[in-house]
């Protein structure tokens, strides 16, 4: 007698499903005019919420001023309500102001698209490097991630 009582293969179906996690990137996202745009985390060095009259701004006064707004549609952003403060490779620190308070978005890196060379002079592709497209309950939400 064959000391197996299983003569099928079996199936561990019942044991540990492995978890698939997809890769993600986190992006500090936020509105610029109608256009939503992301930035990777790693590269924001702080955000200063203007909405809250409570707080002291100080320490703002050396950081320049990367109006995208102007850049964008022409007129200045007058009352943002919050400047995202950026630094770049050499450690200079800028002030990008946004029309809403920034969100942290784990974006999955299948959902990121790399913007082709040749539409990055069309604004707002100028200034952004790669898109994401992002599936909201009610809509589709479109992340231009500017570039570095």
């Amino acid at each position: 007698m064959n000391g197996n009582i299983y003569t099928n293969n079996l199936q561990n179906t019942w044991q540990e499903r492995q978890n698939i996690v997809a890769q993600t990137v986190e992006l500090v996202v936020f509105d610029i005019g109608e256009l939503s745009f992301g930035l990777s985390i790693s590269k924001v060095d702080r955000i200063v919420d203007l909405t809250n009259n409570s707080k002291d701004f100080g320490g703002l006064e050396n950081v320049r001023i990367l109006d995208l707004h102007q850049q964008l549609f022409d007129p200045l952003l007058t009352q943002p309500a919050a400047w995202v403060i950026v630094k770049d490779l050499d450690r200079l620190a800028y002030r990008i102001g946004v029309d809403t308070l920034p969100t942290l978005m784990l974006v999955p890196l299948d959902r990121i698209r790399t913007i082709p060379s040749e539409l990055r002079t069309a604004s707002p592709l100028g200034i952004a490097s790669h898109v994401a497209i992002i599936a909201e309950s009610d809509r589709e939400l479109t992340i231009f991630i500017l570039a570095e």
